[in-house]
């Protein structure tokens, strides 16, 4: 066999072929998953199915709202023992809050807390009036405040501090003063910040 010879002309262009199908969608799908409070949104966007008929899904991750996690409790005119929990009754609380009450205590979860609390009154011996938060039936360190009061002579004591609770905290207010006092009003606010 001989050597191969040289290529020959091109040849005519031929027809035109039939349409190739048109790219699509198939139906996308979409999914909201709640994420903890304070979390970054997130996004995942997958593809599937051929070029005539692509899904797209996608998911997406929202934080979780933050809420009014929050109760109070109060009372009206009593007389409270020295060195006594002050009977309290429940109050105010957003639909849905995560604080209990009971037995004169507001009881928080693990968190950070906004913790108000007071009482106004009189004292018989005049010596004063003094409050204190307690956690547990034990006294919360640097939580005490203090006023002068007689048996005419009304006082007024309040107090708002931070408080952190590692795990659920029975939150109550106790009369400290050496003596009983006779009180017109006694309050105890909580609101969780973190």
């Amino acid at each position: 066999m001989g050597p191969q010879g040289p290529a020959g002309p091109a040849g005519a262009a031929g027809e035109t072929g039939p349409a190739g199908a048109a790219a699509g969608f198939g139906t996308p799908t979409a999914e909201v998953t709640t994420l903890p409070v304070g979390s970054t949104p997130t996004v995942d966007v997958t593809a599937s199915g051929p070029s005539t008929a692509t899904v797209f899904d996608f998911t997406f991750g929202l934080p979780a709202p933050v809420t009014t996690d929050s109760m109070s409790a109060a009372n009206g005119a009593q007389t409270v023992a020295a060195t006594t929990e002050i009977p309290l009754v429940q109050g105010a609380a957003p639909a849905g809050t995560s604080l209990t009450f009971a037995t004169n205590a507001i009881t928080v979860p693990a968190g950070t807390y906004l913790v108000s609390y007071g009482m106004s009154g009189t004292n018989d011996t005049g010596t004063g009036i003094a409050i204190q938060l307690y956690e547990s039936g034990a006294p919360v360190t640097n939580s005490t405040a203090t006023d002068t009061a007689g048996a005419t002579a009304p006082g007024s004591v309040s107090r708002t501090i931070l408080y952190t609770a590692a795990g659920p905290t029975p939150l109550s207010i106790y009369n400290v003063t050496a003596e009983s006092v006779t009180l017109s009003d006694a309050y105890l606010t909580v609101v969780r910040i973190a």
